[in-house]
């Protein structure tokens, strides 16, 4: 399932397990779109990117001329990226000449006016040996400059990346330390600077003995960096286990010196994707759970989204699980500047009266509290995985993912999976 954004490392486990590919989903020519009205969003602008085979979509960024730029990884299992103008059209597309297995997880808008791509990049061929991979280009696709950037580990993966006030470059991960195994395959967190120009100015690698994952980035207003990630250990750099995995909230100064830690969780699963401030000045975490006891206080039966805010000292001040009986999933909060808070995520809630067979693109507005106003879902017979989001000039939720849909929502497929890019509006 390596179309579902921010689980990537199963690309890598593939090579020691030898997992084979999905066969292509046959549509279905009768397939019931009937649904109720939608009262809250509406579908504005969509288009579907990708040859006859899989190709994924996981990162998107407003351009400087209000058209997009989204990276993910082709069916050939190649690092990819697409300049597309205000209406959805395909401008270029690049393909970095990557011999091996690469992927672009996420992309920035930088303060020089250019974008730069981060994710990983097979170094030995037909082996597991991965490292992170960043790669900036201007508007147009011209390649500025490129880069990996090995820790001393087998597998390095970027996941996340943030510029900071100086206009450096933070990335977020996983490494996976040698020797691997299908008995020993521990991951731990890794975080990396770079400066404007590529150079690596440090990196940082944080765990216990057990796996660790990294999922987001962030800098405080004094420069201080905050990484979100899973742990299952309770040694090492992790001073507190509340379950099976909890949600890691990691403190660094502009160095990388650990400064703080906090882990969050029930005595279940408890795993993040995301972690953002808001114009309040506290931090709201997109995570999962499948507990309802310690931090979490409530479930809703199976694995639910969990959403909690935190002040700068990382104390709890809001939460909510949402979600009913089915695997839900969130990946992004963004903010408006009327401070409604917008969350994407995928769901197969057959329970509701407004989604259609399969998984669905979820877009839910929350109150300040994070309950819910609203919600819609979006997308067709089969599957629809959404990956990121972001807020485009016109406050307007730009939601990226991956579509093997050819009705209701979505109005072609090219084979297979397909990039599948929407514009959202609000019904008034």
């Amino acid at each position: 399932m390596k179309h579902i954004s921010k689980h990537i490392l199963i690309a890598i486990t593939a090579f020691i397990f030898s997992c084979s590919k999905n066969d292509n989903t046959v549509q279905d020519p009768q397939a019931d779109c009937t649904r109720e009205v939608r009262t809250n969003f509406s579908l504005v602008k969509q288009n579907n990117l990708g040859g006859i085979d899989g190709d994924f979509g996981q990162g998107i960024v407003e351009t400087f001329n209000n058209g997009y730029l989204i990276c993910g990884i082709l069916e050939d299992e190649k690092a990819h990226i697409v300049g597309v103008d205000n209406n959805l059209n395909m401008l270029w597309e690049l393909t970095p000449n990557n011999p091996g297995i690469s992927s672009l997880e996420n992309i920035i808008k930088c303060k020089d006016g250019n974008y730069i791509a981060v994710g990983f990049k097979q170094t030995v061929l037909d082996d597991i040996d991965f490292d992170l991979y960043a790669i900036k280009i201007d508007g147009s696709g011209n390649i500025i400059w490129e880069n990996t950037y090995g820790v001393n580990s087998i597998t390095d993966t970027t996941i996340d990346l943030i510029e900071t006030s100086n206009g450096d470059v933070v990335l977020v991960g996983s490494i996976i330390i040698p020797p691997v195994t299908p008995e020993n395959f521990n991951t731990d967190i890794t975080v990396t600077r770079i400066d404007k120009d590529g150079n690596l100015l440090w990196n940082k690698v944080l765990g216990g003995t057990k796996s660790e994952s990294g999922a987001s980035v962030l800098e405080e207003t004094n420069g201080n960096i905050l990484v979100a990630g899973s742990t299952n250990s309770n040694d090492g750099d992790v001073s507190v286990n509340k379950g099976e995995s909890d949600v890691w909230i990691i403190k660094l100064n502009a160095l990388g010196d650990l400064l703080e830690e906090k882990t969050f969780g029930s005595s279940e699963s408890d795993a993040v994707s995301f972690i953002g401030k808001l114009k309040n000045g506290n931090i709201v975490v997109v995570a999962n759970s499948s507990g309802s006891d310690k931090d979490v206080v409530k479930n809703n039966e199976g694995e639910n989204i969990w959403l909690f805010t935190l002040t700068p000292s990382l104390n709890i001040i809001n939460q909510n699980s949402i979600g009913d009986f089915e695997f839900d999933r969130a990946f992004k909060i963004t903010e408006r500047d009327n401070n409604e808070l917008f969350l994407v995520g995928s769901t197969n809630d057959d329970a509701s009266t407004d989604v259609f067979e399969g998984r669905d693109f979820w877009l839910l507005k929350l109150s300040e509290s994070l309950q819910v106003i609203s919600e819609d879902k979006f997308g067709g017979s089969e599957d629809e995985y959404a990956s990121n989001m972001i807020l485009n000039n016109n406050n307007e939720p730009v939601i990226i993912g991956s579509t093997n849909s050819n009705d209701c929502d979505v109005t072609s497929n090219n084979g297979d999976f397909d990039i599948w890019v929407t514009v959202v509006g609000a019904i008034e």
